[in-house]
């Protein structure tokens, strides 16, 4: 059984199908639609019904579906006439990676502590808050404002947190934080100034497989900090990929190529920030704006 929740008027729902056919990989032939009494709708798919129900009015979405698919909910936004967007996103890294500061240089701002040290620095989750950053989205030719939440982790390896630790306190972090609205995309950062060696990012990944379940491709990126430093080592983009480990490169078709390079400057200029920013915008696009729901019970 899975449950959708919708404020779309009925003539929006045709255009539903194609992505819930996608999400729940099932033929569009599986699809049929049936209005019911007052305002509830419903959508049969083979022997499972999805129900639509009015919600109150929201400033970002015009209709909002969650979808239960193996015990992890998936949840697919169309964004409305809004002047205002927030996406939500979590770093997930090995210690001293740059995690923190990278999730500084996204939000603009100092939130989170990030230091060179001989240990892992972050020891618990927290959350950062963009202001309002204009100029990277248009709606029906009018501006629209973006805003950026980030949530910090430790690190995984930790020196002083097991896996379990770790893991959970993460879990807990997104369900209390993302529960409602949703993960847009969790962000692997590793370095690129150094290479990545065969099974070095098999625990990091297998953690995130861990928090976002069977659809983490779907919702991870890649974060390669310390660019300025492969930069000046001589290394384009273009030919750092060329000359890397077929480690890194199997982790980033894995993903589908959805990687950023991220110069790891105390204080990143708006400019580049931007660059930045609209490139996590455009794999939340091609992802179809969905984000995971990730729930402390699960």
């Amino acid at each position: 059984m899975a449950t959708v929740f919708s404020t779309a008027v009925s003539q929006l729902l045709p255009s539903l199908l194609p992505l819930l056919s996608s999400i729940l990989l099932l033929p569009k032939t599986l699809f049929t639609f049936q209005a019911g009494k007052n305002t509830q709708k419903t959508l049969n798919i083979g022997n499972s019904c999805l129900f639509f129900f009015p919600l109150p009015k929201v400033t970002e979405i015009s209709y909002v579906i969650c979808i239960q698919v193996t015990g992890l909910w998936i949840k697919a936004q169309t964004m409305a006439d809004s002047n205002e967007m927030s996406i939500n996103l979590v770093v997930l890294g090995k210690t001293q990676t740059g995690k923190s500061a990278a999730g500084n240089s996204l939000l603009g701002s100092s939130d989170f502590e990030s230091r060179l040290s001989p240990s892992s620095v972050t020891t618990c989750c927290s959350l950062g808050r963009s202001g309002r950053i204009l100029g990277l989205i248009r709606r029906n030719g009018c501006e629209s404002a973006l805003r950026v939440r980030v949530l910090d982790t430790p690190s995984y390896p930790h020196t002083a947190l097991s896996k379990e630790q770790v893991r959970d306190t993460v879990r807990a972090a997104l369900a209390h934080h993302f529960g409602e609205e949703g993960l847009h995309l969790a962000l692997l950062v590793l370095r690129s100034d150094l290479p990545l060696c065969p099974d070095e990012s098999s625990d990091t990944v297998q953690l995130i497989q861990e928090l976002l379940g069977p659809k983490w491709k779907d919702f991870t990126a890649v974060l390669l900090t310390h660019a300025d430093k492969a930069e000046e080592a001589g290394y384009s983009e273009e030919t750092y990929l060329c000359s890397a480990s077929s480690t890194l490169l199997s982790l980033l078709s894995s993903v589908q190529h959805k990687y950023i390079f991220l110069d790891n400057h105390n204080s990143i200029i708006k400019e580049e920030r931007n660059i930045v920013l609209t490139k996590l915008l455009n794999f939340i696009r091609k992802n179809n704006y969905q984000v995971l729901l990730k729930h402390s019970k699960e």
